[in-house]
């Protein structure tokens, strides 16, 4: 969700609930000596909370730019800024504490959707100037905030003013659980470790702090509810500072600019090229070196993505990862969660209930809602669903591997073909912006011609081997060979020309470790798989000049090294890995639906190789036993 469609939604929503837009003040506040600037959107209205009427009633919302400087050494977390847009909502002598907590809630969970279960609260804990805020916090337990979540600090915490004097009063400020681990047993809201970061406040002026330090009680009632522009949508995003979102985009583009400026200089870059729909805006660097604007893949379009049409999307499968997945969700625009089906209605309903999905009985019930389809069904089912899925006219993503039999795979595509469906395998690595990078930068000859691919991925599932097995359909080869045939087939191609194994089978005939060089004309892939045994989980591309180092785990990098005999042309590569990395492919699932276009990312020619692998796996081809 953009800023400003939180912008509006906050706006809209007041004003639904009675109350006046009013214009944004000046910075430099016109009547107000306690202060230098516009700090919080009550100072301009002062006069009115203590009593004075307001030509557009009781009732009021906006949005201010302020300027902050009392919290200046809090400036350069992930949350604090100097300056920043307060979306703010009042009532001056209208309603009070029940009515402000249950708007705030509501617009945070209905019009925003934040779950429940993110919220922490905290309320004035009372003092010799005012009491204890029971009546607030009964407030949240009506709305649904347990007692476990709502906690009481003093005046330090939860009492607010502009100045030195005027208006004031105990506050209820909302918090958002970012989901990092807390920082000891004792984690709560006021801790600084960024767990929980504070969305909303809602403050209850009825007192007047004189200069003298005095407290007295206003001629009336008021709220003054707050909620911090850039800090709501970086947290909304799926970003971790407000930096990384669309408002700062401009600036993060100069500051982008210079960069590019002083690499070109430090590295005497000769040539620049990006894609042709930037055409005229790199012209800057021509003064430095040649910019030349390279065609895009054709029918992709920035602009188009950014104006998709929404998608309506149903799972297939009741599997812990729909938990992940569903999470993921709300960090890409452009696709609505219509509901979940699951052969095992038992197991489907349990999940459903805990996830807040709706659940459909029969799978034709959830077609008839949906334009695409997520599967995350075992791998031996995966084929008859994906048909089925495009015979009902569905886009299809389903979760690796992409299925089990290579004439199967090569039926599908087929059928997704012919009736002009998207059909991606949801192998998220693929679609991630670091080894995005990683492939052009190895094709482009940095390190010389490419000998071989190193890639490793294991894990020990001990006493829930068995289980593994299950999701799975198999072994090692089934449950894990997709990644490192994945940085295989993506930097050698697909044109290998055989492929040998070497495993370690238990009593019942399941491969727990298996290693596989898959030969081409002039390099070796190699991959190591395991589901009861371990090893570094790295990937290495040797190459005539120097290779390439991704450390563990390399399927979820945001970092990767280049190096060289010579240390000092040595180089390291940073780019971001958001949440759990879904999604990356999610959002190219979408773009592919609405522009009608496979994804680059991850091709057709790639997927079945994969299956080719492990197809030949599974009909004994070149195995080796230890």
């Amino acid at each position: 969700m953009k800023a400003i469609e939180i912008r509006n939604k906050y706006l809209n929503f007041f004003k639904n609930h009675g109350h006046s837009v009013i214009p944004s003040a000046p910075l430099i506040p016109e009547n107000d000596p306690s202060v230098l600037f516009t700090t919080a959107g009550m100072q301009p209205l002062v006069p009115y909370l203590l009593g004075e009427k307001h030509p557009e009633g009781k009732r009021l919302t906006d949005y201010q730019k302020c300027v902050r400087t009392n919290d200046i050494e809090e400036v350069g977390d992930n949350r604090h800024l100097t300056y920043f847009e307060m979306l703010g909502n009042w009532s001056l002598g209208d309603y009070f504490k029940e009515e402000a907590v249950s708007m705030s809630f509501e617009f945070l969970t209905k019009e925003l959707g934040i779950p429940v279960d993110k919220i922490s609260v905290t309320c004035f804990a009372g003092d010799e100037d005012a009491p204890r805020d029971e009546v607030t916090a009964e407030c949240w337990r009506k709305a649904g905030i347990p007692d476990e979540r709502i906690y009481f600090y003093g005046k330090d915490d939860n009492w607010w003013i502009a100045g030195e004097e005027g208006p004031c009063g105990p506050d209820t400020e909302m918090f958002y659980d970012t989901g990092k681990e807390p920082c000891s047993k004792d984690c709560q809201p006021s801790c600084d470790c960024g767990k929980y970061v504070e969305i909303c406040n809602n403050v209850f002026m009825e007192y007047y702090k004189s200069k003298d330090g005095t407290y007295s009680k206003l001629k009336q009632q008021n709220v003054d509810t707050g909620m911090g522009l850039e800090r709501i949508t970086f947290l909304l995003q799926g970003k971790t500072t407000p930096f990384d979102t669309e408002i700062f985009e401009p600036i993060m583009e100069k500051l982008e600019s210079l960069q590019k400026i002083d690499d070109i200089k430090k590295y005497n870059i000769d040539i620049f090229t990006v894609g042709s729909d930037w055409r005229g805006y790199f012209d800057y660097l021509n003064e430095y070196c040649q910019v030349i604007y390279l065609d895009r893949t054709k029918g992709i379009s920035s602009t188009e993505l950014r104006n998709r049409k929404s998608v309506n999307l149903g799972i297939i499968g009741a599997y812990d990862i729909v938990h992940r997945f569903k999470n993921e969700m709300k960090f890409v625009g452009g696709v609505n969660l219509i509901g979940l089906y699951d052969e095992d209605y038992n197991k489907s309903e349990r999940m459903a209930l805990k996830e807040s999905i709706i659940l459909y009985k029969d799978i034709k019930s959830l077609y008839s809602e949906v334009d695409a389809v997520y599967i995350c069904v075992p791998p031996k089912e995966h084929y008859k669903y994906i048909k089925n899925a495009l015979l009902s006219d569905k886009h299809v993503l389903c979760e690796f591997p992409f299925c089990l039999n290579e004439i199967e795979g090569k039926e599908l595509f087929k059928i997704a073909e012919e009736r002009n469906l998207i059909l991606m395998e949801a192998l998220k690595t693929a679609y991630c912006p670091a080894f995005c990078k990683i492939v052009p930068i190895v094709k482009s000859g940095l390190i010389g011609s490419i000998l071989s691919v190193d890639a490793c991925f294991t894990q020990i599932h001990g006493n829930k081997i068995n289980h593994q097995i299950e999701l799975a359909s198999g072994g090692s080869v089934n449950a894990l060979a997709s990644y490192p045939l994945l940085a295989i087939f993506k930097i050698l191609g697909t044109d290998f020309t055989d492929v040998n194994f070497i495993s370690k089978f238990n009593a019942d005939r399941i491969d727990i470790f298996t290693k596989f060089n898959v030969l081409f004309k002039h390099s070796i892939g190699t991959g190591t798989v395991a589901i009861d045994a371990k090893n570094e989980g790295d990937l290495t591309v040797v190459g005539t000049k120097g290779y390439l180092y991704v450390p563990a785990p390399w399927w979820k990098t945001d970092y990767f090294e280049v190096r060289f005999e010579d240390i000092n042309k040595n180089n390291k590569y940073f780019y971001k890995f958001d949440g759990d990395g879904l999604r990356y492919e999610i959002n190219n699932f979408l773009e592919c639906i609405n522009n009608k276009v496979s994804s680059i990312y991850w091709n057709k020619k790639e997927i079945l190789s994969v299956v080719s692998v492990i197809d030949k796996f599974r009909n004994n081809k070149n195995i080796f036993e230890i």
